[in-house]
């Protein structure tokens, strides 16, 4: 018996990231995206906008990722490093 294997080229392979917040404000946080790119040929990161529900405090949010390339879920912590805007 012959096991043909899976395209996998139409699947997204799933990846969680765990990061800090860069900045959050009282609508959005926001965060770099360490795996995104603005283009194929640029190395300037993706800015990644998440809802806030208008909460400033520390604490881990987990949120679904806007990857192009890859399903993502990251852990955002909004930590005393994180800008208030």
């Amino acid at each position: 018996m012959r096991i043909k294997p899976l395209d996998r080229s139409i699947f997204k392979e799933h990846i969680t990231i765990n990061t800090i917040a860069d900045a959050i404000d009282k609508k959005h946080i926001y965060i770099y995206c360490p795996i995104c790119n603005k283009s194929k040929y640029s190395r300037s990161k993706v800015l990644h906008i998440h809802k806030s529900s208008a909460n400033l405090s520390n604490r881990l949010e987990v949120r679904k990722g806007h990857c192009s390339t890859y399903d993502t879920t990251f852990n955002i912590s909004i930590t005393d490093d994180t800008q208030r805007l």
